[in-house]
């Protein structure tokens, strides 16, 4: 789908109007719940696009030991904050179409990490117990 940022925020400002009328754009009509929310994520990947260069280097920290795996998820989960925000007050922004799936990539590296560090944790208590 091609972002249409007026589409976007037309979606969004019926979305709020729904909200205060007791209803929402998801109970009113799917079709357009579907396209916000694929808007939605469209900006969202493109602000975990633009913070790439961060993520990168916390996945090395991460790897070379410095960091653990609970920073990367609060890294990822402020930048889902930020976009919800962003939205909320009706901030917009155009996102590149080199951001596409960037969230879902970022999402899957998170949950192979946390699976990382709790083998890590498994490790350390086994270790320290003499579990095995």
């Amino acid at each position: 789908m091609k972002y249409n940022k007026t589409n976007h925020l037309n979606l969004l400002k019926y979305s709020k109007k729904l909200e205060t009328k007791i209803n929402s754009i998801r109970n009113e009509s799917r079709k357009y719940f579907l396209k916000l929310r694929e808007y939605s994520a469209m900006m969202t990947n493109y602000l975990h696009w633009e913070n790439r260069i961060q993520y990168f280097e916390l996945i090395e920290q991460f790897l070379n030991g410095p960091i653990n795996f609970l920073d990367l998820r609060k890294k990822h989960r402020s930048v889902n904050e930020a976009g919800k925000r962003l939205q909320a007050e009706l901030i917009l922004l155009e996102p590149n179409d080199k951001s596409e799936g960037f969230d879902d990539l970022i999402g899957s590296k998170l949950r192979g990490f946390r699976a990382k560090s709790l083998d890590r944790l498994v490790t350390k208590i086994n270790k320290y117990y003499n579990v095995y």
